[in-house]
């Protein structure tokens, strides 16, 4: 995936053609609160 700089992704922003209810920023999951809500989309390990 290519980085996109502030300019070009407030552009991006503004030329959205659908909209999204939630927007991903991190880039790292994990954290003990998290599990159980990871758990549900988790396939479950054998």
């Amino acid at each position: 995936m290519e980085e996109v700089i502030d300019d070009e992704f407030q552009e991006l922003l503004k030329t959205f053609k659908r909209s999204s209810v939630h927007l991903e920023t991190r880039d790292a999951y994990g954290i003990e609160v998290e599990f159980p809500h990871m758990a549900q989309w988790a396939p479950a390990s054998n």
